[in-house]
């Protein structure tokens, strides 16, 4: 089960999926300079939820 994929528990206002490292460093910097939190996620593996965003 991937929790965070489920609708109901995911209050994600955007989900990115960078591609590279460039890419990586310009969504932190655009979420660093407007005060937007970032929830990083990997393989997704995990079952506890610890990963599992807030809404906003």
């Amino acid at each position: 089960m991937d929790l965070g994929s489920n609708g109901a528990n995911c209050g994600a206002g955007i989900v990115v999926a960078p591609l590279s490292t460039g890419e990586v460093a310009a969504v932190a910097r655009i979420c660093h300079q407007n005060g937007i939190a970032i929830v990083p996620q990997g393989g997704k593996t995990g079952l506890v939820g610890g990963s599992v965003s807030r809404p906003g």
